[in-house]
């Protein structure tokens, strides 16, 4: 082998190792690219982070609006069942009382018709 061609070899080994060099250079800017360029994998996970973060907070205030109207549904159950309470007792307070009336008058008409019954003739 002469100068020559060891030079001519060694030109064109160094000629393939810049071709890869280059080739090797592009495919890390289509990978960077992809990463973290405008619509990379990057980008799209900080917008889905965005989208997940305004979707909590709709979530957050909607069930802040249901807690509210659960609240004032509840004042309105309370006060039901303290209005029903009260007038059961008045109920109650009348059946017992009106019982005790006629329990009395029942007494008062078997004392009448025991003396007339045992009054001389």
């Amino acid at each position: 082998m002469t100068r020559e061609e060891i030079s001519a070899r060694f030109e064109a080994v160094e000629a393939r190792g810049e071709t890869r060099f280059v080739e090797l250079g592009g495919k890390l800017d289509y990978l960077t690219d992809i990463l973290i360029g405008d619509h990379g994998i990057f980008a799209q996970m900080k917008s889905l982070k965005a989208d997940s973060l305004a979707q909590a907070n709709a979530l957050k205030a909607e069930m802040n609006s249901l807690r509210a109207e659960s609240r004032a549904d509840n004042r309105a159950t309370r006060w039901t069942i303290a209005i029903t309470l009260i007038t059961s007792i008045m109920a109650a307070s009348a059946l017992i009382l009106s019982v005790q009336a006629n329990l009395l008058s029942a007494f008062q008409a078997g004392q009448t018709a025991a003396s007339s019954a045992h009054a001389p003739r």
